[in-house]
């Protein structure tokens, strides 16, 4: 029952990678995460400024928790609504 609920909170989520992560002082706050995702989307994924500034996201993270020196940690996303995330899932 546990397993199904984890895979149910986590069927949500959608995981970026190569984004660069500043670290320098530690581990980057999530409010500069969530800028350089949203950065991301609208260059990368070609998704319009007004659109990707309006997502709503329930929480935006690095994962694994701790930094690494010279390696760039993956953003786990996971938003609101399921409209928002089929728009970016389908890019």
């Amino acid at each position: 029952m546990i397993a199904y609920l984890k895979s149910q909170s986590m069927r949500n989520n959608l995981v970026f990678t190569y984004i660069p992560e500043d670290n320098s002082s530690g581990s980057e706050p999530p409010e500069v995460t969530e800028r350089k995702l949203r950065n991301h989307l609208e260059e990368k994924l070609k998704i319009a400024k007004e659109t990707a500034g309006v997502m709503r996201f329930e929480r935006v993270l690095r994962s694994p928790s701790h930094p690494v020196h010279g390696k760039v940690r993956n953003i786990i996303a996971k938003l609101t609504f399921f409209k928002d995330r089929e728009l970016v899932r389908k890019q």
